[in-house]
């Protein structure tokens, strides 16, 4: 879903805008990712699927990957401070370290997404032979 930018805006309210889109997307992709471990969790347990050392070793990998979603999860919402700070700037090179430090974010995000994806190919091909 795209956000329309109001025509108004400078070019530092248009970052503005954009950073507190993407950061609300963060949270929502974050939050989503939880709701998928207990699902995965649930459905890997379940009685329609023989339990294989495979699916054994997913059920006991969910714990740490909630864990290491939920410290990431965190800190993006720490980071919600920074880009109230971010409002407060005047100059380029204030813009310039807010924007590097969302760019930094973003890679962390990023990586963790393409973890989460790993991890469920792997449980979709644990999974696959009981299909």
């Amino acid at each position: 879903m795209s956000t329309p930018i109001p025509s108004h805006l400078s070019v530092h309210e248009i970052n503005q805008h954009k950073l507190d889109v993407e950061y609300k997307h963060w949270i929502a992709r974050l939050n989503f990712f939880e709701e998928e471990f207990d699902f995965i969790g649930k459905l890997v347990a379940s009685s329609h699927f023989t339990q294989t050392e495979g699916l054994s070793e997913i059920l006991m990998e969910i714990p740490s990957i909630k864990a290491n979603n939920k410290e990431i999860l965190e800190k993006v919402h720490s980071y919600r401070n920074n880009l109230d700070l971010y409002r407060e700037c005047e100059d380029l090179e204030c813009d310039n370290f807010y924007l590097n430090d969302h760019e930094k974010f973003r890679v962390v995000l990023e990586q963790h997404s393409a973890s989460i994806r790993k991890f469920k190919k792997r449980v979709f091909k644990a999974l696959g032979p009981g299909l």
